[in-house]
């Protein structure tokens, strides 16, 4: 089931039908600093010591059990009749402890998921009434007051990656925060390591430089006639 945060902020408005973004932080409890976050995929740190919380609560609600076996085996039976069991409860406690720090330490780390598209509200009763909302095609549980109180439409929801815990919900589809780039100016090292297009070589055909000797070979040498001769 998807559980969310108390309200502490705005009472009054909880009472309203959740129809602008501020109704919805207000039923939800998230802020335009969570929201901004969720947007980039990241959670914001509210949210991560909200989530550290919830962990801890549930390492402590799960840890109670196996320390309550262990102190009773060793008030009400003999020591050494319950040392295999003393052993294996330590060894379960170890476990449980160093697997829930493990996860108190990747909380901060883990991913937000966008889901956007129409908004439609599911229940059915089977002895106990489930109250559900759907989004393209996937179901989330939900509880009775956010089931009555936001309306069916177009929203994104944003989603913790590892439990698909709804953190989120704002109206209409996701909005971006990424911002376009400059195209970043060649550097020098660049128009060093550019090399330079060869272009390409033009021959030019002498055909007339060409055609006159060829033209001139065929014709006869004409004789040449020098002033003596011309005189005798």
């Amino acid at each position: 089931m998807i559980r969310f945060r108390t309200n502490v902020r705005h009472p009054i408005l909880v009472n309203l039908m959740a129809t602008t973004l501020k109704h919805l932080q207000a039923l939800l409890d998230f802020t335009d600093a969570d929201l901004a976050a969720n947007r980039r995929g990241k959670l914001s740190h509210d949210q991560i010591d909200y989530l550290k919380r919830k962990a801890s609560h549930e390492r402590n609600a799960v840890l109670l059990i196996p320390s309550a076996l262990l102190i009773g085996m060793l008030t009400l039976t003999d020591f050494w009749l319950a040392l295999p069991a003393i052993l294996i409860s330590l060894l379960i406690l170890a476990t449980l402890i160093g697997f829930y720090e493990q996860h108190l330490l990747e909380i901060k780390d883990q991913r937000v998921l966008s889901l956007s598209g129409r908004l439609n509200k599911v229940s059915h009763t089977h002895t106990v009434t489930h109250f559900a909302i759907e989004v393209n095609g996937e179901r989330f549980v939900v509880d009775r007051d956010f089931y009555y109180q936001i309306v069916e439409g177009e929203y994104t929801l944003y989603l913790l990656e590892e439990t698909r815990e709804i953190l989120g919900v704002e109206p209409g589809k996701a909005r971006s925060t990424s911002t376009t780039k400059k195209a970043a100016s060649p550097t020098k090292s660049s128009l060093a390591n550019k090399k330079p297009v060869a272009k390409p070589k033009t021959t030019q055909t002498k055909s007339s430089s060409l055609a006159k000797p060829a033209a001139t070979a065929d014709k006869p040498a004409r004789p040449k006639y020098s002033s003596r001769s011309k005189s005798a």
